[in-house]
C-alpha cells in the first residue's frame, strides 16, 4: 500500500472489524492496523462493505481524502453496482460528490423482472436506499412493488461530515 494512490476495500466488515480472506481462511482485523496501513498520498478510498462507516471516518481523519462508504449492511449486489458506478464516473473525470451521486444512481436504477398489471412481463425499480435492518425495512412504491433496501451509501470530503441524500425514484408506470 506504501505508494497506492486509490484504494478499494471489497470485503465483509463488521462494526469494528474487517474480516478478510488470505487462502480459504477468513482472518479478521481491527480497523486501526488498516488505518495505519493506509499511505499518506491517499487520494480517495472506496470502501465497498458492510458498516464501513467506522473504518471512514477514522481513514478520513488520518488521511484526509473522499472516503466512500456504507453506513449500514449492504446488499452484495447493490454493493458492485456502487463500486462500478463510482471508479467509472472518477475515470470519466466527475467529481468525488458526482461519483457517489452517479454510484448511489446506478442502485437506485437498477431493475428486476416483473409483470405488469395487464399481465405482459415488464421491469421495475430493485432497490431502494434504506437501511436492511432498520424496523420498517420493506419499501414499496406507489404501484405496489417491493424494494429491496440496499444500504445506506455516504461519502466523507473535506467537509469532514457524511454527505447523504435521500429520494425515491417515481413509480415505473405498467
Amino acid at each position: 500500500l506504501r505508494d497506492c494512490t486509490q484504494l478499494h476495500i471489497a470485503c465483509h466488515m463488521r462494526r469494528g472489524s474487517t474480516v478478510f480472506v488470505r487462502g480459504n481462511a477468513p482472518e479478521v482485523v481491527t480497523h486501526e492496523p488498516v488505518v495505519l496501513a493506509a499511505p499518506a498520498l491517499l487520494e480517495r478510498a472506496v470502501l465497498n462493505s458492510c458498516h464501513s462507516a467506522n473504518l471512514a471516518r477514522l481513514l478520513h481523519a488520518r488521511v484526509a481524502c473522499p472516503v466512500f462508504c456504507w453506513a449500514s449492511r449492504v446488499e452484495d449486489e447493490a454493493a458492485r453496482l456502487f463500486g462500478e458506478a463510482v471508479w467509472s464516473s472518477l475515470l470519466l473525470g466527475r467529481s468525488d460528490r458526482e461519483a457517489f451521486e452517479f454510484g448511489r444512481f446506478a442502485v437506485t436504477a437498477d431493475t428486476k423482472p416483473t409483470t405488469a398489471r395487464d399481465g405482459r412481463p415488464a421491469r421495475s425499480q430493485k432497490f431502494t436506499l434504506r437501511d436492511p435492518d432498520a424496523a420498517a425495512t420493506e419499501a414499496i412504491c406507489e404501484a405496489g412493488i417491493r424494494l429491496v433496501p440496499a444500504g445506506v451509501p455516504e461519502l466523507y470530503d473535506g467537509t469532514r461530515f457524511p454527505f447523504c441524500l435521500s429520494f425515491e425514484l417515481p413509480a415505473l408506470a405498467s
